[in-house]
């Protein structure tokens, strides 16, 4: 068996070895990012733990990706939804899910900015590393109508500090032109104020949502605890010198 999948697999993620021989590079990476090393099932459950997304009937993992996340909220709550706009990762999400014997996780093919659930559907919204790559004022409006009254929203973003590292790493230490070209895009698109695609602040998130939506806590990613036992492992370094690099929020619906 591969290296890589051992320790993805001694983490918790039960992955096949023709599941993995059938992934490309990029996928291979991703997943050897997002599973091995300290990540955890343990950590991923603790992680949600803390924010108390728990004990519920409906979850949306809006921008899902591979699925990793709703894996771990499947194990208690009942019903969880996973959309994302690649296909081919929606079929690799659900693959998963049937690898890992879990069978109340939904994955499709769709748009967080519009989708097909009823009014106030579900009880939690969780939107990790998605958001400002999407229309982020249609996005937030579309999350306030599926999503029931006193219900949450968890949304992590990438501020100034992740494209201004991007930038200084990929113009002056390892010349890469695609990403220095793309972190100069995001930053320079955030001050044009321009719908989408570029890095994002409370502030700014706080002047595009409904007014019935209320930010309720903020902080670096990963350091949100609402258990207040102060357990949580960070995914991303907090800031690039002074700027705040990733943050999350919890937004409640009125």
């Amino acid at each position: 068996m591969n290296a890589d999948l051992i320790k993805i697999n001694k983490n918790g993620w039960n992955l096949s070895q023709i599941f993995w021989n059938n992934l490309n590079f990029y996928e291979k990476s991703f997943l050897k990012l997002e599973l091995s090393s300290y990540k955890t099932k343990k950590i991923y459950r603790s992680r949600i733990e803390s924010i108390k997304f728990v004990d519920k009937s409906k979850i949306l993992d809006a921008g899902c990706g591979f699925g990793q996340w709703s894996l771990i909220f499947s194990e208690s709550i009942k019903k969880v939804y996973g959309i994302d706009c690649l296909k081919r990762r929606v079929k690799l999400a659900n693959q998963i899910a049937k690898l890992n014997r879990i069978e109340n996780c939904h994955f499709e093919f769709g748009n967080i900015e519009k989708t097909k659930f009823k009014d106030e559907y579900f009880d939690f919204i969780f939107c990790n590393g998605t958001i400002w790559f999407t229309n982020i004022k249609n996005t937030l409006y579309e999350f306030s109508r599926i999503l029931k009254k006193k219900g949450m929203i968890y949304i992590s973003y990438a501020n100034f500090g992740w494209y201004f590292k991007l930038l200084i790493k990929s113009g002056f230490v390892k010349i890469d032109y695609n990403n220095f070209k793309k972190s100069s895009e995001m930053i320079i698109r955030f001050f044009l104020k321009k719908d989408s695609r570029h890095f994002l602040t409370k502030d700014y998130i706080n002047t595009l949502i409904p007014k019935n939506l209320k930010i309720i806590h903020h902080d670096y990613e990963g350091k949100i605890d609402l258990t207040n036992k102060k357990k949580n492992i960070s995914f991303y370094k907090s800031k690039f010198i002074c700027f705040p690099c990733m943050n999350e929020i919890l937004i409640k619906k009125l």
